[in-house]
């Protein structure tokens, strides 16, 4: 039966719907009753400000409230907030038309009540997609849902709170994959960077190499975070090592000042210390590369840990080795416990073995500087930059395929490529004179990109040396040991650092 009384008009505190009056009989017969509605409807703020998107507090202009339930009504009822805005909270008066065929009964009928405002709030409807945004102000704008799913309608008056249920998420990572599931659907993505997305309250979160799986729930957060940027000093992309195993690369070498002993990280990935045109004499222990912007780049085995003596340049039969039992460089890095570099295996990953590995390696020129370059695991070229070569046959230099101008290399590094220059290697030997002094030198063939590694077989051989592909007559299997037979203590070479991925580090909310 029709609960249905005459028709009394209240006074709304900020407007009523004019919606009201009765259609036109259909075949003779009535299709709605009009029954009086008294609302109070507001608004749950959000908190604050939220990374720049000032959370919703009160109505807006042109909100409308949409009252509905199709088994009931026969059409919803939408209420203009005009004069509202401002308003945390308004009382409405005005009519729902209940269908002939049904039951409006107090304190037992279910209604649902939605906020919109032209293409709005999802228009009003519950948010069900997975969508990426531009910014939270953005989203939340366009995709937050502000309603009250259920409430019984009550003759004598009703109060609802409209909440947002729409989730958005945060999330910075270095190319890895992430789920997002809703019930029955699901969405993928290889994310690298920041990105920003809209979800339904209720979805899931799974990132399995991180082991991350998070219920997202709008009763408890509007915004989460998921977020592992790269450590400090270090590029964006992340690469493989081995299984399980992933790192991520300074942005830099490791460089080195005599004068008084400071470390840094270079202050370009394609900055070396010295003139490679032209041997560079730099004395004993450095005594004729002394000032403030004087550094080296180059290092004897082992020199980069604490205690290590990268200053020395004279033969000395008491220099500590620093070799562990295991066959492996021993102690702390002097720059931070936090950094190391890569052993032979772990180099031979990287370039041989992880997917796609003869594409994501090759020789490169980065404003005239020659060098390798390496891309993460997860690459997209960047706008305006030709697609990197990994193989190639080149006789001359300026043929190498991969040949970038300083702006060009600053979006390849912007999304994680990592460019290892050539430095030159230094020499310590007895037909350098009775002094014994260190040469900087220059040579054209397989070891002027050799770069050290953590580890070194019996023969004393602790260098990763990709120099033989930086111009190649013939592609092949890339040779990732060392082509020294000298002793380690008696060659100099540069260093780059990496920081492995730690998965507890990884930031969640």
């Amino acid at each position: 039966m029709f609960l249905v009384s005459s028709l009394i008009m209240m006074v709304a505190s900020c407007t009523k719907d004019d919606s009201t009056s009765q259609s036109a009989p259909i075949d003779g017969d009535v299709e709605y009753a009009s029954v009086p509605l008294s609302i109070t409807v507001g608004i749950a703020p959000m908190d604050g400000s939220i990374v720049g998107a000032e959370g919703k507090q009160t109505f807006s202009a042109g909100d409308v409230i949409v009252i509905s339930n199709p088994d009931v009504l026969y059409e919803p009822l939408a209420i203009s907030t005009d004069g509202c805005e401002g308003k945390q909270s308004a009382n409405f008066a005005t009519e729902l038309k209940v269908r002939k065929d049904a039951e409006l009964v107090s304190g037992s009928t279910k209604l649902s009540a939605a906020l919109k405002n032209g293409d709005h709030y999802n228009h009003g409807k519950q948010f069900v997609d997975v969508k990426k945004i531009s910014s939270l102000a953005d989203g939340m704008e366009k995709y937050g849902c502000w309603s009250c799913d259920s409430f019984a309608y009550s003759a004598d008056g009703n109060a609802v709170t409209l909440e947002q249920s729409t989730v958005f998420l945060d999330v910075n990572l270095f190319g890895t994959t992430v789920s997002m599931q809703y019930g029955v659907a699901s969405y993928s993505e290889i994310i690298s960077g920041a990105c920003l997305y809209a979800l339904p309250s209720g979805t899931v979160v799974e990132c399995n190499s991180l082991d991350i799986r998070q219920r997202l729930d709008a009763k408890e957060n509007s915004l989460y975070r998921i977020e592992y940027p790269a450590p400090e000093q270090c590029l964006p992309g992340c690469f493989s090592i081995g299984e399980g195993k992933s790192v991520f690369f300074s942005k830099g070498n490791l460089q080195y000042r005599p004068m008084d002993g400071a470390w840094r990280i270079a202050p370009q990935q394609y900055h070396v210390c010295f003139n490679l045109d032209g041997g560079t004499t730099i004395g004993e222990n450095y005594s004729e590369w002394m000032g403030e912007d004087k550094w080296t780049d180059v290092f004897r085995w082992g020199a980069i840990m604490e205690g290590g003596s990268p200053g020395l340049t004279i033969r000395n039969g008491d220099y500590d080795a620093f070799v562990g039992d295991d066959g492996r460089m021993k102690g702390v890095c002097a720059y931070g416990a936090e950094w190391t570099i890569l052993d032979q295996d772990e180099w031979h990953y990287l370039l041989e073995e992880r997917p796609d590995a003869l594409q994501k390696r090759g020789g490169a020129l980065v404003g005239g500087i020659l060098g390798w370059v390496i891309l993460p695991d997860y690459w997209s070229t960047p706008e305006g930059v030709v697609p990197f070569v990994g193989q190639y046959n080149v006789k001359y230099y300026k043929d190498l395929p991969n040949n970038y101008t300083l702006d060009e290399w600053a979006k390849m590094e912007s999304v994680g490529a990592v460019f290892m220059p050539k430095t030159g290697r230094a020499y310590l030997g007895e037909d350098y004179g009775e002094n014994d002094y260190m040469d900087i030198q220059r040579t054209i063939s397989s070891s002027t990109c050799a770069y050290q590694s953590l580890s070194f077989n019996g023969e004393f051989n602790a260098f990763f040396d990709p120099g033989g592909y930086v111009i190649s007559f013939e592609t092949g299997i890339l040779n990732c040991e060392c082509t020294y037979d000298d002793s380690y203590s008696n060659i100099y070479s540069p260093v780059r650092l990496v920081q492995h991925l730690d998965a507890t580090k990884v930031k969640t909310k």
